[in-house]
């Protein structure tokens, strides 16, 4: 496989597209700071480079800066794909033992299949119940 070669015009072209996005982001939080806070609740106006900081201040504090390992909900694809494909090659033995595992280690839960199937039986016997009282 071909390893890819960074050129000096490539490199200046994403550092000038970072410096853009950067930017629009500061105008916005700038513009939508300016509009709201002032009036609602008396603070300052404030520059753009006073937004950029306020940016990357939020950007470190609510989300991972430099992308981060994804939760489950933003796995990528094709992770998702290996772990079903495992799970697929498993066979119905290997399986259990995992979900045992796992059940001794975090418990069962409220919403567990246990859970449901003791509610359902429980249901169906106070039926049975009511059915003979009537």
């Amino acid at each position: 496989m071909k390893a890819k070669r960074f050129s000096i015009i490539h490199v200046l072209k994403m550092l000038l597209m970072g410096i853009v996005i950067i930017t629009l982001f500061s105008v916005v939080v700038m513009l939508l700071w300016n509009w709201l806070m002032p009036a609602l609740f008396g603070l300052k106006v404030i520059t753009i480079l006073e937004a950029a900081g306020l940016f990357a201040l939020a950007r470190i504090l609510f989300s991972p800066f430099w992308g981060g390992r994804p939760n489950h909900r933003q796995m990528h694809h094709h992770e998702r794909n290996q772990i079903m494909e495992k799970w697929r090659k498993m066979s119905q033995s290997e399986r259990n033992k995992i979900i045992k595992e796992r059940r001794e280690m975090f418990g069962n839960g409220p919403f567990d299949r246990d859970f449901f199937e003791s509610r359902c039986n429980e249901t169906e016997q106070n039926e049975k119940s009511d059915d003979k009282r009537d």
